[in-house]
């Protein structure tokens, strides 16, 4: 039964560290701290604020597809950023690699907070990873 739990833990470490080390490498492309992204400047075209109450989304879009479907067409800004940015402003996206999202340089997704708790998360990971494997090679020498 151990063995089971241990393979499981093990599996489940890996599997969010391959998840966690490529989102830490694209946060780090996009403050271009690694190489991998690529901006682009455009002009905003459109503007829009979605949800009520305590969690409104506010996007902009740099083309002319339609804001409110879901595409690689628009991406979502904090609110101060977006209450400051107009219609015709220019902003600078970025892409990562080959993967099409769009991020810009001051999103949540690259906030300090969140580069906190990746590594943080990552540590854990990578602490389970070896303290299950430091267990199996102790069973295996005691044998």
């Amino acid at each position: 039964m151990r063995i089971v739990v241990r393979v499981i833990v093990l599996l489940v470490c890996v599997a969010l560290a391959l998840i966690t080390i490529p989102k830490i490498y694209t946060m780090s492309a996009i403050k271009g701290w690694v190489p991998g992204s690529k901006t682009q400047t455009f002009r905003v075209t459109q503007k829009l604020q979605t949800g009520e109450g305590l969690d409104p989304v506010y996007w902009i879009s740099w083309t002319q597809d339609d804001i409110r479907s879901r595409g690689n067409h628009r991406t979502n800004l904090v609110h101060d950023r977006w209450t400051a940015i107009r219609i015709g402003d220019p902003i600078d996206i970025i892409t990562v690699g080959s993967d099409p999202a769009p991020y810009v340089h001051d999103d949540i997704f690259v906030d300090p907070g969140n580069f906190v708790f990746d590594f943080v998360l990552l540590a854990i990971e990578a602490t389970g990873i070896f303290l299950v494997v430091r267990a199996f090679r102790r069973e295996r020498r005691a044998i």
